[in-house]
């Protein structure tokens, strides 16, 4: 038995027709996605299996490719409703630093990039932000995050319901300060009396 919910024509449970049944077959077998239903942010959840990767949009699109995944036994796809915000969590923005909460949630707009919302809806990146280690994550399991190609960086595009993860730099470690050796005064001692007795032998032959 597999089962598929949310915003699609009709959800519940299914036996699955064989052992190779993928995921876009359930999906028409359940007539289609409606038309508030996300299939970006469809997510697919797996018995003993955290976080799986889905790309519901490649798996229908391309029947054939590996985003097709062969269904097991207990899973369960979820298509939500279109989600029409997006959350900036973290404490890498000035809203945190300003109002000390993490999390805020922003009107999603199309073909944004994570610096538009950060400046836009969090006050700007702190100055102790990593900015080069921002990323987003998505409903469905998967992760963007910026690309950085030497003197500049592309940030990614966001797509609805996602989440912007800012981030802090790593705190640089303290040098510690070498402590002062005790000192050793059978060392010194020894030191003396040779360069004494050293000395005691330059003496004696230029006055011989």
């Amino acid at each position: 038995m597999v089962y598929i919910g949310g915003e699609v024509q009709y959800p519940g449970l299914y036996v699955r027709l064989s052992k190779d049944e993928k995921i876009s077959s359930l999906v028409e077998r359940a007539g289609g996605v409606t038309a508030v239903g996300s299939i970006a942010q469809a997510s697919l959840k797996r018995l003993n299996k955290d976080n799986v990767r889905l790309n519901l949009d490649r798996a229908l699109s391309a029947p054939t490719s590996r985003a097709n995944l062969i269904l097991l036994d207990g899973d369960s796809l979820l298509v939500p409703e279109m989600e029409n915000l997006v959350a900036i969590e973290g404490p890498g923005t000035k809203f945190f630093v300003r109002n000390g909460q993490s999390m805020l949630h922003a009107p999603f707009e199309a073909n944004r990039r994570t610096t538009y919302y950060v400046k836009q809806f969090g006050l700007g990146f702190a100055k102790k932000a990593d900015i080069k280690e921002t990323y987003v994550s998505y409903p469905n399991g998967q992760f963007s995050k910026v690309r950085n190609f030497g003197l500049f960086r592309i940030h990614p595009i966001v797509r609805p319901g996602a989440t912007i993860h800012t981030v802090l730099k790593d705190p640089k470690p303290e040098k510690r300060k070498a402590e002062p050796k005790a000192l050793d005064w059978n060392q010194v001692v020894a030191t003396l009396t040779s360069a004494a007795m050293g000395f005691g032998t330059v003496y004696t032959l230029l006055t011989r």
